[in-house]
């Protein structure tokens, strides 16, 4: 790699006293960053930034990509101390903020809540419409449990998605305030799962006023049959441009729900309905049925599918429990995961004719169906919630700021469970303790069944 063109345009440029060839060093050094990042070459990556940095002239980009590298690794240690190098070289210059926002994500995601605020509460003193820094913020006061000030300043995430700025400034309506409004446009936003998480908050819409609801094709058929009092519309493109049409006194996105109607959290119950579905799996000769046990195990994207996911081969004290049905319930399973895991003796069921990529009514049917889902945090976590199926949910050691800073329940869902890794981010422990429980309450299950 040292021989490559950019690693020679770096030398070359480096010694020209143009400022036109700076400039271009800071680029080509983000190229390279990119590049490394895109193929996942992160060890060939580190020796890359500390050769120019030792060969060339140190750098504070060097030591920040160097920094990102190992924060994408999970080395804390490495991180915080090529970040922190790349933030003195930097100070008084505007890198110097992009790094100082990299510490605060860095610190948040290692539970060091009070230096990320740090990072994060200087740089919008520099830059006070910094949405990135905004956003991230918010996200820290709800884990925190300051609702108030968290869901408040939770509109910034609107600067940050295109798509919720193309369809404020198509409909061009006022946002909403809860005053005299009396028909009101909620639009969607994100992913599937936080349309789920969100739409809890529907069950404390004024029953004054007449609210119709944008969501995406896989929602329409149970937000329908869960939200009779509410006008459920498919996102089409010739849906939406009908509903341009239409009168509306005012608009909201769904995630600005809880600051608008000033309540900090939903009361938690159950508001999904699913259509019954069909157990395939049981043998009906079988007296009693075994239990059905539905398991998630991989979720997020980019640098938090990693921190959020537990390999299957983990799963085996969970999954070698007698006298049950294990239901796959991984949207993007891969077929030579169920056969390694089968050649120990685990026969995970799936239901091929359920992709909840594409029916996820039936989906929800499926996960119904089940006595108990075991999950990481994903869409699954947030739908088996929803519809009030008792749901253990699997989090890393820092989880996403929904889930809160600590404790066993989750305010979301009543009929949730946390199950939070310790500080030395062990899954095996937190397998461990799902299995204890898992084997205490299926005793419970089977006692209740021979008494009665």
């Amino acid at each position: 790699m040292f021989d490559s063109p950019d690693f020679k345009e770096l030398k070359k440029l480096y010694n020209s006293p143009e400022l036109e060839s700076k400039n271009k060093f800071s680029e080509t050094l983000k190229r390279v960053a990119i590049f490394i990042d895109q193929q996942k070459s992160f060890d060939e990556g580190i020796e890359f930034f500390s050769k120019v940095n030792k060969t060339i002239a140190e750098n504070p980009d060097c030591y920040r990509y160097i920094g990102n590298i190992y924060r994408s690794q999970r080395d804390f240690e490495k991180a915080l101390h090529n970040l922190q190098k790349a933030a003195t070289m930097s100070h008084g210059t505007a890198l110097y903020f992009e790094i100082l926002y990299n510490l605060g994500m860095l610190n948040r995601e290692y539970n060091r809540l009070i230096q990320a605020k740090v990072c994060f509460e200087e740089v919008l003193e520099a830059h006070p419409q910094s949405a990135i820094v905004h956003n991230s913020l918010s996200c820290l006061l709800v884990y925190e449990g300051r609702f108030r000030e968290g869901w408040k300043k939770h509109v910034w995430r609107i600067h940050l998605d295109s798509q919720m700025q193309e369809l404020k400034n198509y409909f061009q309506l006022p946002e909403w305030e809860n005053k005299t409004e009396s028909n009101i446009l909620i639009l969607p936003e994100q992913g599937i799962g936080d349309k789920v998480m969100f739409s809890s908050f529907f069950s404390l819409l004024p029953k004054n006023k007449f609210f119709t609801a944008v969501v995406s094709s896989r929602l329409i058929a149970i937000f329908k049959r869960s939200f009779p009092e509410i006008d459920v519309i498919e996102g089409t493109q010739q849906n939406i441009a009908q509903l341009k049409q239409k009168h509306f006194d005012a608009y909201c996105f769904i995630g600005c729900l809880p600051r608008i109607l000033r309540k900090s959290t939903p009361n938690g119950l159950a508001y999904l309905k699913a259509a019954p579905y069909f157990c395939k799996d049981n043998n009906s000769k079988t007296r009693p049925p075994k239990r059905r046990i539905g398991i998630s195990w991989r979720g997020g994207s980019g640098i938090e599918r990693e921190r959020r996911s537990v390999d299957l081969s983990l799963w085996l004290p969970i999954l070698e429990m007698p006298d049950v049905n294990f239901i796959n319930l991984q949207y993007d399973v891969q077929q030579s995961e169920l056969e390694s895991i089968k050649t120990l003796g685990v026969n995970i069921f799936s239901d091929d004719t359920v992709n909840p990529l594409e029916n996820f009514d039936a989906f929800s049917s499926l996960v119904s169906s089940c006595d108990i889902i075991i999950t990481v945090d994903n869409s699954t976590a947030h739908l088996a919630g929803a519809l009030g199926i008792p749901n253990w949910i699997l989090l890393p050691y820092a989880p996403n700021w929904r889930w809160g800073e600590n404790g066993n329940k989750s305010y979301w869902y009543q009929s949730a469970k946390l199950f939070r890794q310790n500080d030395t981010e062990d899954w095996k422990e937190v397998i461990k303790a799902v299995a204890t429980q898992l084997k205490g309450d299926l005793r419970k299950l089977a006692s209740n069944t021979l008494s009665t």
